[in-house]
């Protein structure tokens, strides 16, 4: 089927009606032979320090030790979520061969990941230890003392041994944790619709879960892992993929949902990760926003897992109703005019007011420099002259000299 000529923002809904997810996520799945390379043996004699007793042979030039690599059964049934109960865990891609067409999938660790101590948790309240097994969904269950608390904790954080398996390029420079699962899934087909130009969506036929994952063996892997004209990827090349395996999230298990929506959400990833893969391919880029969340929306109805819901807004349908100029417009309003200041002749005096209120100030002035003027005018004194006619006081001259 293709995509609507009509609309190009129709490019997501056109690739899921294409692309008949439900069948992936729905159906029930085979049970499938895939690879386990051990990180330690399953069986037969280790050491204390987990150390593999097998080594590679100098023909195999270090990459294959056939006695970590186990052939074993999967049940791809979405409800009984083997892929997390193999590996122990949640887990998460760490890549692909296409030419072999097999994904590889590890436990998801936490880079951050730091073992307890014992002195370290010895020290905690015991409320604390219990806090940190529920939060780690460890069964408490006949722990009555605190060591039982602190050797499950320990047990717990224990990281598991570094895998010593050698991939061939362009993993071969990852270090892993734990055991390493590789499925073999089926390549889906895609058709791009040349009479329409327009449409940018190819149509993807996404197989059902018998068609879609299929038998990987042992002796085919030992076969691939021991080739040698497999030649590593460029600088560029790698940081390419580096980014585009940055776009996909780890899948993390929750201890609160069920089985049945863990494997969904497992299931969800993995569908995802296989169409964005293909669309690049086809296309030379990845879907754009609206098809992206198109897409996500459609494969989260068909799987019933909850996801967050993102208003799509076209902004320039939003301008266009309102105005048919798309083009963007300032308006001016009532408080934005500017009016020139003209003063009110009754805010101030007219000149001759000023000029007779100047000189009122300067008579006040001079008559207030008059007045204190007066007030301290005091009059000269005169010496009094001795006179003939009066004799006292000429004596009393004399006496005071």
């Amino acid at each position: 089927m293709s995509s609507s000529p009509d609309s190009n923002n129709d490019n997501g809904a056109g690739l899921l009606e294409s692309a008949d997810i439900a069948k992936v996520l729905s159906s029930k799945g085979p049970i499938v032979k895939c690879v386990m390379l051990r990180a330690t043996p399953q069986t037969g004699t280790t050491d204390g320090d987990k150390k593999p007793s097998a080594k590679p042979s100098t023909a195999e030039e270090g990459r294959v030790i056939p006695d970590l690599i186990d052939e074993i059964e999967i049940d791809t049934t979405p409800s009984k979520s083997m892929v997390s109960k193999t590996l122990g865990g949640s887990f998460t891609f760490l890549g692909q061969y296409e030419d072999e067409g097999v994904v590889l999938m590890i436990r998801n660790i936490p880079e951050d990941a730091v073992p307890f101590k014992k002195e370290d948790l010895g020290s905690e309240k015991l409320s604390n230890l219990r806090s940190l097994c529920e939060e780690r969904d460890i069964n408490m269950e006949g722990m009555l003392e605190k060591s039982d608390l602190v050797n499950a904790l320990i047990k717990d954080s224990e990281l598991p041994p570094v895998n010593p398996h050698s991939l061939q390029p362009p993993l071969n420079k990852k270090v892993v944790r734990g055991d390493i699962l590789i499925l073999k899934v089926a390549e889906t087909e895609e058709e791009l619709d040349d009479e329409d130009e327009a449409s940018e969506a190819p149509e993807v036929n996404v197989p059902s879960n018998d068609e879609f994952f299929l038998d990987y063996t042992k002796s085919q892997y030992i076969a691939f892992a021991s080739r040698t004209d497999i030649e590593e990827e460029s600088s560029e090349e790698s940081d390419r993929e580096a980014e585009e395996g940055e776009e996909g999230e780890a899948y993390q298990l929750d201890p609160n949902e069920t089985i049945d929506e863990e494997d969904k959400s497992a299931m969800f990833n993995l569908v995802m990760n296989e169409v964005l893969r293909h669309y690049r391919e086809e296309n030379g880029r990845g879907p754009n926003t609206h098809e992206l969340l198109e897409l996500r929306a459609s494969i989260a109805k068909e799987l019933d897992v909850e996801v967050p819901n993102i208003e799509i807004v076209d902004w320039n349908e939003r301008i266009n109703k309102k105005s048919k100029n798309p083009g963007r417009r300032i308006t001016f309003g009532e408080k934005d005019r500017v009016r020139e200041y003209h003063p009110d002749p009754n805010e101030h005096f007219r000149p001759e007011e000023i000029a007779q209120h100047d000189m009122e100030c300067q008579a006040g002035d001079d008559e207030d420099e008059d007045e204190t003027a007066e007030e301290n005018y005091e009059p000269p004194k005169k010496k009094a002259k001795a006179s003939k006619e009066s004799p006292e006081l000429n004596g009393a001259t004399k006496d005071a000299k």
